[in-house]
């Protein structure tokens, strides 16, 4: 392959011997120009493959929630199984503060060691109330283990809590002791 080809392949111009000394600069410009139009399309690129993404899951603390009333997760979730750059994790308080707004996938999920009558889940943007207008994503359905998923947007800012919820005629009930038996995601999907 000649010196050229590649560039001429791209659609970009090429020159020949005949160029003018007084001509190079021009083309050096172009050429320049070509390269500041590569690396705006190449920083579009990193943008969108370095997004952020959060995952947690159960810690090794055993996890009871008593029967009728909502639970806000906190010890019971661990550190992150994965955290990129735009989601902070706080596993004292189970906050997932939101570093860049745009549209996100959301979801949890909590499964119980002894089944109760109901399950429940849900996930709240800047709120530490369950069951309010907050809720951004949450199921309540029959069985040991409920789970839920939406696609919601957020701003820069915005703080996630999971909250959990069993009923039962006999009283507390503790989450499965599997790190997969109560989690919290949130993946940026896109502006």
């Amino acid at each position: 392959m000649a010196v050229g080809d590649a560039a001429g392949a791209k659609g970009l111009a090429t020159y020949s011997d005949s160029l003018l000394v007084k001509d190079i600069d021009t083309a050096l410009n172009q050429r320049g120009d070509e390269i500041a139009a590569t690396m705006t399309r190449l920083e579009k690129v990193e943008a969108a493959v370095n997004q952020p993404i959060l995952s947690v899951s159960r810690s090794t603390a055993q996890s009871t929630v008593q029967s009728g009333a909502w639970a806000m997760a906190t010890v019971s979730l661990a550190t992150t199984a994965e955290l990129a750059s735009g989601i902070t994790w706080n596993a004292d308080s189970g906050e997932a503060k939101v570093g860049k707004a745009g549209i996100y996938r959301v979801g949890g999920s909590v499964f119980y060691s002894t089944a109760p009558d109901t399950a429940g889940i849900q996930i709240t943007r800047n709120s530490t109330d369950s069951d309010t207008s907050a809720t951004i994503a949450g199921n309540v359905q029959a069985g040991r283990g409920v789970s839920t998923t939406r696609l919601v947007r957020l701003a820069e800012g915005d703080v996630l809590r999971l909250f959990v919820y069993q009923q039962s005629s006999n009283g507390a009930r503790t989450i499965a002791t599997a790190p997969y038996n109560l989690t919290l995601t949130a993946e940026w999907v896109r502006a």
